[in-house]
């Protein structure tokens, strides 16, 4: 289920470390050294810092710096790019969306009644690629994907164990759950920001699923789900609200994180609509459509004769023709489990309403940020929200080709309408692996990229000769003139691990 998105994700596993990650990557290296006791230890001694600074994520900075270490460790002991054990992160990372996505389609249309091997439980991943267009170099997609695709994927978690399918009926909770359910409410709030939309998605998600089984409130309320979702939020709140107070007070004393401080003004409201607009599949190709022409000499007949660019094109075509195949030979008689008609429009209700939650809400969130209200972020520029709201628009328009289905009475009409929507999707598809492909070239030849690439493959292979200090010299004079400084980072690093500056101009002629 989850080949279409690796298909148009598979252009970003070269993509170089951006600034910020090269910063981590590096100072973990030093901190860490791959030991989880040591990540916890450095997320607990910050958490007074960061508090300082308007934030409160303890546990996801652990995650964050443990896997960046790990990274270094694995680097340095295998000899592999850390760019490329990232670009596997990243993959993992648009999988594990890709998952958690398909389960939520599948258990709405288990509540309307419709089969779980229906072939539009196929069509469904074919959208969700579509709406995976990388916008630029900080997408969600590329930037700290452990971080931002991951905290989508939580959310995405949270809403699936709140409501499964033994939940979505009146049972007395065991005694362990309250606890379980408190204390994935807490790691919620202690996540990052864009998780705290997870309590009340979730509650929409059961909302849906009940209205898609065509249940009445009185026994939507007796859910175990309900009862679940109750000790949910009573731990993510236990969690929030204190923090939120701590970070309230100390920001009204001295300047914070403008990324995280939250500001209720009409600049929220007016950035709404232009967030929730990125995420839809035209934003993003629009965005990437003149990187052609503005970056680097761009041809179509280069893109064509990239052999893996071919493969994924074939990996495509055979998706579609996958899906192709099982409409045709799907019976005429479609039954529900219960033995009915599928409730489909109830199911595109469901769909319309968890879509538009997780959109709005992760677009919402992103914009009561002071810093995104000051620098106004246009349509097509993704930010922290753009994966989350890119799910939300897989939902919306899977569930408009659902209702399209639905509109035509006959079942040979019904199945040439499904049809012709896989050709449609299947020609999107192949447009937003374009786009993406276009953009990983692009970057991943900018002198920026390359230089980046080269400094940390450099930082791992501790090359202990005057040829190889010469070397990093040259890497890091250039990169500080194409990026930023890197104020000694490397040289720290270095002299602590393997007793030797990153670059010594002693050691090289005319830099004394």
């Amino acid at each position: 289920m989850a080949v279409p998105p690796l298909i148009v994700a598979l252009p970003f596993s070269g993509f170089s470390l951006q600034y910020d990650e090269v910063k981590l990557f590096v100072s973990t290296a030093n901190s860490i050294r791959g030991n989880p006791l040591r990540a916890a230890e450095h997320s607990l001694r910050d958490i007074d810092r960061f508090l300082d600074l308007g934030t409160f994520r303890p546990l996801g900075r652990f995650l964050e710096n443990g896997v960046y270490s790990a990274m270094f460790e694995t680097s340095e002991a295998t000899g592999l790019a850390p760019h490329a054990l990232q670009g596997v992160i990243r993959l993992v990372m648009v999988a594990a969306l890709a998952h958690a996505a398909v389960r939520v389609v599948a258990a709405l249309m288990r509540s309307a009644g419709v089969r779980s091997d229906h072939p539009a439980l196929l069509v469904y991943p074919m959208v969700l690629a579509i709406t995976l267009v990388a916008n630029g170099s900080v997408s969600p997609l590329v930037l700290f994907p452990l971080l931002f695709t991951g905290s989508a994927v939580f959310v995405l978690a949270v809403v699936l164990v709140v409501a499964r399918d033994r939940d979505m009926q009146p049972r007395r909770l065991h005694r362990y759950e309250p606890g379980v359910m408190a204390l994935l409410g807490a790691a919620a709030a202690m996540t990052y920001d864009l998780v705290y939309v997870a309590p009340i998605l979730a509650a929409v998600f059961i909302v849906s699923r009940a209205t898609a089984a065509r249940m009445t409130v009185s026994e939507m309320l007796r859910l175990a789900a309900a009862r679940r979702w109750m000790y949910l939020s009573l731990g993510f709140l236990v969690v929030f609200v204190p923090a939120r107070i701590v970070i309230a007070v100390r920001c009204s004393q001295a300047a914070c994180y403008e990324a995280t401080n939250v500001s209720l003004s009409v600049d929220a409201l007016e950035l709404v609509p232009g967030r929730l607009l990125t995420g839809a599949p035209p934003a993003g190709w629009h965005h990437n459509s003149d990187l052609g022409q503005a970056s680097m000499q761009f041809d179509l007949v280069a893109l064509a004769a990239n052999a893996l660019m071919a493969l994924l094109l074939l990996a495509a075509v055979a998706w579609i023709a996958l899906v192709a195949g099982r409409t045709a030979q799907w019976p005429d008689h479609d039954e529900a489990s219960d033995g009915g008609p599928p409730r489909w429009g109830r199911l595109g209700m469901a769909l319309l309403m968890v879509g538009a939650a997780a959109a709005v809400l992760a677009a919402i969130l992103i914009s009561l940020a002071r810093f995104n209200q000051q620098r106004g972020l246009s349509v097509g520029q993704p930010w922290r929200d753009t994966v989350l709201v890119q799910f939300g628009w897989s939902l919306l328009i899977f569930a408009g080709a659902v209702l399209v289905v639905r509109w035509f009475r006959s079942r040979g009409a019904r199945r040439t309408a499904f049809e012709a929507i896989v050709a449609l999707l299947g020609t999107c598809l192949v447009v937003t692996l374009f786009f993406n492909w276009r953009l990983a070239t692009v970057e991943g030849r900018t002198p920026r990229s390359t230089v980046t690439k080269q400094m940390l493959i450099a930082a791992t292979s501790n090359d202990a000769t005057d040829q190889g200090n010469t070397y990093r010299c040259e890497l890091i004079e250039t990169f500080e003139e194409l990026a930023f400084s890197m104020e000694g980072l490397l040289d720290e690093m270095m002299l602590d691990r393997y007793g030797m500056a990153f670059c010594d101009p002693e050691r090289t002629p005319g830099r004394e």
